[in-house]
């Protein structure tokens, strides 16, 4: 037995900036999925929608090239309810970040709630809760 605690989630690691899931409100924030192995891994995201009310998301993404803004932001809106992303494989000891954004407008109470899946090709599986706040919708 290792002695103290460990942080090791397994071969994929999910990384958030809230120590209870992807909280999203007015300003956008960030998922990080890091590789702990030493060979590529490949992984799927997916939107589980368990409610009626789950959380709209967009994904953003970086556009560049254009001349007035050479690089910007994009909010790629996601279907409503359930949806599925496999994404390039993740190479050793890399991570990618991936930006979310509520999409505020297809809001229908002031808190909403889903989870984020995310499967490897090696067969982990960890799940993240999402929260989606807006507070001009809550009611007393």
């Amino acid at each position: 037995m290792a002695p103290g605690t460990s942080d090791y989630q397994g071969p994929l690691q999910v990384e958030t900036t809230s120590r209870n899931g992807l909280a999203l409100g007015a300003a956008k924030d960030t998922v990080v999925l890091r590789n702990r192995t030493t060979h590529p891994v490949g992984v799927t995201m997916e939107h589980v929608a368990t409610a009626q009310n789950a959380v709209p998301l967009s994904i953003v993404v970086l556009a560049v090239g254009d001349t007035n803004a050479p690089v910007r932001q994009i909010a790629t809106p996601q279907a409503d309810g359930a949806w599925s992303q496999p994404m390039p494989p993740i190479e050793a000891g890399q991570a990618f970040r991936v930006p979310f954004q509520l999409r505020r407008e297809a809001m229908t109470s002031g808190r909403q709630t889903s989870v984020l899946k995310f499967s490897t090709d090696v067969g982990t599986v960890l799940w993240l809760p999402v929260y989606g706040f807006r507070q001009d919708l809550e009611t007393n």
